[in-house]
């Protein structure tokens, strides 16, 4: 059996990108203030966190009056490794088994 154990900042960006893929679907643009309350994350974390996908082009983010983070509709078939390799490593990586 295989466990996969990942970092408290690469959980909370999971929770982060589920969150921002739950308002995409409604049309919304999610403030990083909204993700930190959405995913019960303190707000520099949110911030420091969205930087590693916003950089991989997994979420897209606008500034502004209609500013926010978001994911394009091509976006919405992301796997977990699309999210975790740019927060954690390549997943592989971090397999731990278990007896």
């Amino acid at each position: 059996m295989h466990e996969y154990m990942f970092s408290k900042s690469c959980e909370y960006g999971i929770k982060a990108m589920i969150f921002v893929a739950r308002n995409s679907k409604q049309g919304k643009r999610i403030s990083i203030k909204g993700i930190a309350k959405g995913s019960g994350a303190a707000q520099h974390f949110v911030a420091k966190i969205m930087q590693a996908p916003g950089r991989k082009k997994i979420v897209q983010s606008g500034k502004g009056s209609n500013g926010g983070f978001y994911l394009d509709k091509e976006d919405f078939n992301l796997s977990l490794a699309d999210i975790v390799t740019p927060l954690d490593g390549n997943p592989s990586i971090r397999n731990v088994s278990s007896n």
